[in-house]
């Protein structure tokens, strides 16, 4: 006989596993507290974009964290492994302003301040130190810096490079699907 899965049958019955259920490890909606923080005056495109902005980087970070890394939430308290830590610490680095070149607005991801990125922030924004080690430090700055670079294209990013600008190609893309 064939091994039987956790679900099976009832495959309907798997919860949701992705980047949006890590930040709300613990049961506490961190992404609706988001939006609420920038109230009314943030019409719904721009909480799109930081929304992809947050989750690009937050998924680009998301590699095997190893066995021993952790990461205690400067909100809470709390200390979070593996893809819920590396979400909460993504997102409280996000909140911090470590990915914006924007001063005045720290809630956004862009290609100047992804360059100003180095293995010292992302450590400290991380944690890591002798008796926190993460895996691949150097490969996740990296990425972000390499990324960078990809976001320099003003057609798909806009004149100030960020992933959220993505947002206007979804929706020709979505567009034209409809009408076909």
């Amino acid at each position: 006989m064939g091994e039987k899965r956790d679900f099976a049958p009832d495959y309907a019955s798997i919860p949701p596993h992705g980047r949006w259920q890590h930040f709300n490890v613990g049961g506490r909606d961190r992404i609706a507290v988001l939006l609420s923080s920038w109230g009314q005056s943030v019409d719904s495109s721009e909480r799109c974009r930081r929304l992809l902005d947050l989750f690009l980087v937050s998924v680009l970070l998301d590699a095997g964290a190893g066995n021993t890394w952790s990461y205690k939430s400067k909100e809470n308290g709390r200390t979070y492994r593996r893809s819920e830590g590396l979400a909460i610490a993504s997102l409280e680095m996000f909140k911090a302003g470590l990915f914006s070149s924007n001063e005045t607005q720290p809630c956004q991801v862009d290609a100047d301040g992804l360059r100003k990125l180095t293995v010292e922030l992302m450590a400290e924004g991380l944690q890591v130190s002798e008796n926190n080690p993460i895996a691949g430090l150097e490969g996740r700055t990296g990425l972000l810096i390499r990324l960078a670079d990809a976001l320099d294209n003003q057609q798909l990013f806009g004149a100030d490079a960020r992933p959220g600008n993505m947002l206007g190609m979804f929706s020709v893309s979505t567009l034209l699907i409809w009408k076909c």
